[in-house]
């Protein structure tokens, strides 16, 4: 009995290493489709992010509104040394480092504009807070 090289009887497992056989397209190929909807997946996981740190941006620049329009020194130091350092390293952390990283990786336009919508997000807070530093404010010192 002639063995004929590649025949399916040297094979009995499913999965065969890349290059071996002709089965093996198919099965990288299913690997690239994963990993593209696991990426995408992601970049919506992220856009939703970015726009969620929007909306508590714009809840936040309310407050900061409220705090300078009164001239409130405890509101002031509350904000300076709890809300907007943790405001401001969430969106650093689960906006604008993932969606750059995402667009520099994929070129998406998705991933771009929650890049620029977080960023923006996050210099806004950042601006307030050490706007805080230098605007008058009366507290109980």
């Amino acid at each position: 009995m002639a063995w004929v090289a590649g025949a399916n009887r040297r094979w009995r497992l499913t999965f065969r290493c890349r290059g071996s056989c002709r089965g093996s397209a198919a099965i990288s190929g299913t690997l690239a489709t994963d990993t593209l909807d696991m990426n995408n997946k992601l970049s919506q996981i992220v856009f939703g992010l970015s726009c969620l740190g929007v909306a508590v941006t714009a809840g936040f620049t309310l407050v900061w509104f409220s705090i300078v329009i009164d001239h409130d020194g405890r509101g002031a130091i509350a904000t300076r040394s709890v809300i907007g350092p943790v405001l401001g390293g969430g969106l650093l952390a689960l906006a604008v480092i993932p969606s750059g990283v995402l667009f520099v990786r994929w070129h998406q336009r998705r991933d771009k504009w929650s890049f620029v919508i977080s960023g923006i997000s996050f210099l806004g807070v950042l601006g307030e807070i050490v706007a805080l530093f230098f605007v008058r404010l009366h507290g109980p010192w």
